[in-house]
């Protein structure tokens, strides 16, 4: 399996938490991992939603999830982003 599809399934199987095991489980680097998140976003597979409310006031210092982070919202606020597998839409059913 290519480290492609090995970053898809982790996330649709639920076996990555973080950035860091994403790369682990795929065998490839962060920034490998997080443009292989990118693509599969951009085919509509996954999707991404920032979430910036609770992130502590002090910044990525304060926070236990900071070596997870996948960036900062703008304004320089740190973001958390989660990954989601979009469902698979349905054709129409067949005779």
């Amino acid at each position: 399996m290519s480290p492609l599809r090995r970053v898809l399934a982790a996330v649709t199987e639920g076996r990555a938490h973080t950035l860091e095991d994403l790369a682990r489980e795929a065998g490839v680097s962060r920034d490998e991992a997080s443009a292989m998140l990118d693509y599969w976003v951009s085919r509509g597979r996954l999707t991404r939603e920032e979430i910036t409310p609770g992130c502590p006031a002090r910044g990525c210092g304060g926070c236990p999830l900071a070596s997870g982070c996948a960036g900062r919202a703008p304004g320089g606020a740190p973001a958390l982003v989660t990954i989601g597998v979009r469902p698979r839409r349905e054709g129409p059913p067949k005779p």
